[in-house]
């Protein structure tokens, strides 16, 4: 609610909308504030899944190739890599960070 105010303020130069001045541009407090709250529930959702994004981007990474390479040879295809040999290893070591962030 802060970056709604903040932002708002900035954009309006520091004046700050009264209900009369929303009701006489035909806007209602309530549609005021949900329409506020569709902006900036999105952005905060959609940076806590990119957040989560590169926890899970970085557990893949640390897997060692060789294990991958192995997994391929004992003719696993790649759903099967990723789910059984992949997944498990990443998401132990991103495990920590994701709850440190919050997410």
């Amino acid at each position: 609610m802060l970056a709604i105010a903040s932002t708002l303020g900035a954009i309006t130069g520091g004046v700050f909308f009264g209900k009369q001045q929303l009701t006489k541009r035909g806007i209602t407090l309530f549609a005021f504030i949900i329409g506020a709250l569709l902006v900036v529930l999105p952005l905060e959702f959609t940076s806590r899944l990119w957040l989560l994004a590169e926890n899970v981007r970085g557990g893949l990474q640390s897997i060692p190739r060789g294990q991958i390479e192995a997994a391929i040879a004992l003719g696993l295809n790649t759903p099967l890599v990723v789910i059984l040999i992949a997944l498990p290893q990443a998401l132990r070591s991103v495990i920590p960070a994701i709850a440190l962030s919050g997410s």
